[in-house]
């Protein structure tokens, strides 16, 4: 409450302990006056004035609020009124103080914690390159297919072993941890996977079927490895099964894909079949003959 409301609850204290001595005053000169006039005892004038009094109060419009005619001159008077507004003077003061209490508040991070931010970003930028290299394939050496994986998979490496020294993850962190590789690693990673089934025909044609699996292969093992690290950092058992979930559905399922296509062009071969003759051909070239040593 301010300097000014303290100064008004005074004044109408003031004036309401005046006003009660005034009609204190009144009243005795009221039932000495009925006494004399009526030659009437004392306690039959007093009963006379009260009901005068209460008359006088019947017709008002607006009835005040009684005041006790025993309350001392130094007890101060407090009105339902004076309360009420009291309380409306504190309101904006309430909201003054709750305004810049939450502007001050900072706000709750949007992020994960830097430790496995910044390992996240790494193998996205990592993967990123790689399909860079796989969309510019157009045929002749692929040594992208060496050092592009290689360096993903050192980047993985290096992140398993930042996470063993970073701190434990609520279910706050490990929501954020999954929006942000859901965000930032899930694209990269589909892309490098669209990119060499796209360009499958004129790998496998310059023979490097087998060098693309083994690279997919070796990459999916250390991404298996990062999953399980981040779910030991991960508090809630509940939460350590949502990020696992969520995480093969984002880059080991991905990585699988591939895996799974050069993998079945692979196994296309050639069938041999049985001619009628009995001669043993391929089903597109003639049979090769057989020489004997006979003239």
């Amino acid at each position: 409450m301010t300097m000014n409301h303290l100064l008004l609850v005074q004044k109408e204290n003031y004036d309401l302990r005046a006003a009660h001595e005034k009609d204190k005053q009144k009243r005795q000169r009221s039932k000495k006056q009925i006494s004399i006039e009526q030659g009437i005892t004392r306690e039959e004038a007093q009963a006379l004035v009260q009901g005068q009094v209460e008359a006088s109060h019947a017709v008002t419009t607006t009835p005040a609020a009684p005041v006790d005619p025993e309350l001392p001159a130094s007890q101060p008077v407090f009105l339902p009124s004076l309360i009420i507004f009291s309380l409306s003077a504190l309101a904006p003061a309430s909201s003054y103080i709750d305004h810049y209490i939450t502007k001050n508040r900072p706000d709750p991070p949007s992020d994960p914690p830097h430790g496995y931010k910044s390992v996240i970003d790494v193998i996205a930028e990592r993967m990123k390159t790689l399909n860079y290299h796989i969309d510019d394939y157009h045929g002749g050496p692929a040594t992208f297919l060496l050092t592009g994986p290689r360096e993903i998979i050192q980047a993985i490496k290096d992140g398993i072993q930042k996470f063993r020294r970073q701190v434990s993850l609520d279910e706050h962190d490990a929501n954020l941890l999954v929006a942000y590789i859901e965000k930032t690693l899930k694209p990269p990673v589909q892309w490098v996977i669209e990119a060499l089934i796209e360009k499958e025909k004129p790998l496998v044609a310059r023979g490097f079927r087998s060098q693309v699996l083994q690279s997919l292969q070796n990459m999916k093992n250390p991404v298996e490895q990062l999953r399980d690290i981040i779910s030991r950092k991960i508090i809630q058992s509940a939460q350590k099964q949502y990020f696992t979930k969520e995480f093969n559905n984002i880059t080991i399922k991905v990585i699988q894909q591939g895996i799974d296509a050069f993998d079945n062009f692979i196994h296309c071969v050639i069938i041999p079949t049985m001619p009628p003759g009995g001669a043993i051909a391929t089903n597109n070239s003639p049979a090769v003959p057989t020489f004997t040593g006979a003239a």
